[in-house]
């Protein structure tokens, strides 16, 4: 069962990747999230998330095989927390690891005086695969003030747990 979830998740975001990654060139996408990674692995100490498109991008491309494998290794929050998720065959997790969730915020693109701009109209909760969104669902829901905390036992039940080499 958890194969077949976390495949109709991936088919999710398969989708979604094909309609925002545009955002920048895939080359680009890991290191505009993520910052400069050299080799194979990369690990990630913390991220606070950013634009879902970029992070998108960078499943994307890890993916299509930019990185055998990326390690969490501290907080994961938003949408570096929908990258863990798409990308998660290529993705383990340390003990230190950690996940936030929040309610996304939606954006429209309004003309005004001084140009184009975007403005908040509203919260909806972020596309997740099916397992991580009812775990957020059982734990309270997605907030739309502060950070729901995924801890890392329970984090164990999505992601492969890995170590890395100090």
């Amino acid at each position: 069962m958890r194969k077949s979830l976390v495949f109709s998740g991936l088919a999710l975001a398969g989708l979604l990747i094909a309609t925002f990654s545009h955002a920048r060139s895939p080359a680009e996408a890991f290191q505009s999230v993520f910052g400069p990674c050299r080799g194979e692995t990369c690990v990630i100490s913390s991220n606070p998330g950013g634009n879902v498109r970029q992070f998108l991008a960078a499943a994307s491309e890890i993916l299509r095989g930019a990185k055998r494998m990326v390690v969490i290794d501290g907080t994961c929050a938003s949408a570096c927390v929908i990258f863990a998720d798409v990308a998660r065959e290529r993705v383990c997790i340390t003990r230190n690891a950690r996940f936030a969730f929040h309610k996304a915020t939606v954006f429209r693109a309004e003309q005004g005086r001084s140009g184009e701009h975007m403005r908040a109209v509203g919260r909806r909760d972020p596309v997740h695969s099916r397992d991580i969104a009812s775990w957020v669902h059982r734990n309270g829901g997605f907030p739309v003030n502060g950070m729901r905390v995924m801890s890392n036992r329970d984090a164990g039940q999505f992601w492969r747990r890995c170590q890395i080499r100090r």
